[in-house]
């Protein structure tokens, strides 16, 4: 099912991870990247907060997140909040610079170009067993802290990392358990919804992800937000019925008000809208 890709993007990765929250790790792959704008770090700022976020281009979801992330970057990085934009996973380095140079201030944090393969992805992405992406690596003095999704990361969240002491371990502890929630969600994905999906079976589709939802209560927002867009869009798609498509979001949006959903619902219904009309004028 070609929608569910961008919102949990699947590539083969190393049998076992060997990066794990608490491991230490070096920013010499981020400099080994090639820069597109701003300057990136050679050593780690003691006592600052350092979000390396993964993205792409083609990643619907990746483009919704950057208003958030830039906004958390120009609000905090003067209380030592650092942001490299990673990209990832693509192989057009002019249509990146391009991207982020028709965004201007509206993605004003450091961006490097990683492209497909290459140290950071072995060193970082594999090693940590990422399957999908937008995805962001949390460090903070030589150490990785977490793991997120980007609409995760709030300022009372980065401000609690700064702050130390108790507010981080007790800010970590709750991202950690908010993680294996998310092992739980792509095992969901991969052995029942990508098969009905995939089987055309979107009804079913549906039922199955409220259940899952009501059996697992600690889920965050973002991760049903995703499961009930994902269960549910495939059949717009199919039936060309975009007007049903913009209804689900608009109540997906209702349901979940702090998600990226909600705050452009718009920008997501007219993706929703060109993907119809593309597969419409695909001879059958």
């Amino acid at each position: 099912m070609k929608f569910l890709l961008p919102y949990f993007a699947a590539c083969a990765m190393a049998a076992a991870a060997t990066l794990n929250p608490g491991d230490a790790v070096k920013p010499d792959t981020i400099g080994t990247a090639t820069l597109i704008q701003g300057e990136v770090p050679k050593e780690w700022e003691k006592d600052k907060v350092y979000v390396l976020e993964c993205w792409a281009t083609w990643c619907g979801p990746c483009v919704a997140a950057i208003p958030h992330v830039n906004e958390l970057y120009t609000e905090l990085k003067d209380k030592g909040l650092r942001v490299v934009g990673m990209n990832v996973w693509e192989d057009d380095k002019d249509k990146v610079e391009k991207f982020v140079k028709d965004k201007g201030d509206g993605m004003s944090y450091p961006v490097v170009f990683v492209g497909k393969g290459g140290d950071f992805e072995n060193e970082w992405l594999k090693a940590a067993e990422v399957r999908g992406i937008p995805h962001a690596f949390v460090v903070k003095n030589g150490k990785l802290l977490f793991s997120t999704h980007p609409s995760g990361l709030t300022k009372e969240l980065v401000g609690d990392l700064l702050a130390g002491g108790e507010k981080e371990a007790a800010a970590i502890k709750a991202k950690q358990e908010a993680a294996a929630s998310q092992g739980k969600v792509q095992t969901f994905m991969s052995e029942k919804l990508r098969p009905l999906l995939q089987a055309k079976e979107y009804d079913k589709a549906a039922e199955e992800v409220k259940t899952f939802i009501k059996e697992n209560p600690s889920l965050d927002s973002m991760a049903k937000m995703s499961l009930t867009l994902n269960a549910g869009i495939p059949g717009f798609i199919e039936k060309g019925d975009a007007e049903g498509a913009a209804k689900l979001i608009d109540q997906i949006a209702a349901d979940y008000p702090d998600t990226p959903i909600a705050k452009d619902a718009d920008k997501f219904k007219e993706m929703i809208k060109k993907q119809i009309e593309a597969k419409a004028k695909k001879p059958e």
